[in-house]
């Protein structure tokens, strides 16, 4: 009888978890298809690496966002409630992975009292036409040394996509997809590099408007715009991402 009763009990456990996880599927699919939400996911071991690189896709979404309102173009900066307290988060486990759903509601991204302002992309993109401090590098006549590009064709078609990118935005939110999907390993800003001759570049103008992307190297490395050796030292002013490749 105990047997039973502990059999019992245990299905019910069960039955209740797969209810839950059936109805965090429902909501997630349901805010999928809500106009009035941004979001974003992640999945992986660690449950705060997945978090983290979901609410880095978030951000990098709001961003998108704001760049097709008109609202929003002539401000320098645009104000969005606490995005810590205002996006929500639906966390499920697949086996020994973590999947993480953020999303936040684009009525929340507006004039607010205790605020947090971000610098305002879409008028960054605006600005592309302003003299830059890199002068973008062009693609000559396209005979470049074909040994330069990378062994494994996977890493190459990465940089290629990143080079149809117009803006470092672009680019990073195009890594950040690319990491949760476990091609990319790790990204960042050029002070969070802890080894920038192991780390690609994607380097940017003043304006945010993509150069070109650098091949890992100490003196001398790949631009992969023009298949030229180039170095890392030849844009001291330039905007930038650095990011490492799964191997």
């Amino acid at each position: 009888m105990t047997r039973r009763f502990i059999l019992m009990v245990l299905t019910m456990i069960l039955a209740a978890s797969a209810f839950g996880q059936e109805s965090d599927s429902k909501k997630i699919n349901k805010i999928k298809r809500n106009s009035q939400y941004l979001y974003a996911e992640a999945t992986m071991k660690d449950p705060q690496e997945a978090y983290n690189t979901a609410m880095e896709l978030l951000n990098n979404y709001i961003d998108e966002y704001v760049q097709t309102k008109k609202k929003y173009k002539s401000s320098d900066n645009i104000i969005i409630k606490d995005i810590d307290s205002k996006s929500e988060r639906i966390q499920m486990k697949r086996g020994e992975m973590t999947r993480v759903f953020v999303f936040v509601k684009k009525n929340d991204i507006i004039p607010a009292e205790n605020s947090m302002t971000r610098e305002n992309a879409g008028k960054k993109s605006e600005e592309r036409g302003l003299v830059s401090e890199v002068e973008p590098i062009e693609a000559g006549d396209g005979q470049g040394d074909g040994s330069l590009r990378l062994s494994k064709v996977w890493q190459q078609e990465l940089v290629d996509q990143l080079l149809t990118c117009n803006t470092i935005i672009e680019a990073k939110s195009m890594l950040n997809r690319q990491k949760a999907e476990f091609r990319v390993k790790r990204l960042g800003a050029p002070d969070s590099c802890r080894n920038k001759a192991a780390s690609f570049w994607v380097i940017g103008d003043a304006t945010g408007s993509l150069v070109t992307v650098l091949g890992p190297g100490s003196n001398e490395r790949t631009n992969f715009k023009t298949l030229q050796l180039d170095s890392l030292d030849n844009y001291p002013d330039a905007t930038a991402v650095w990011f490492t490749m799964s191997e």
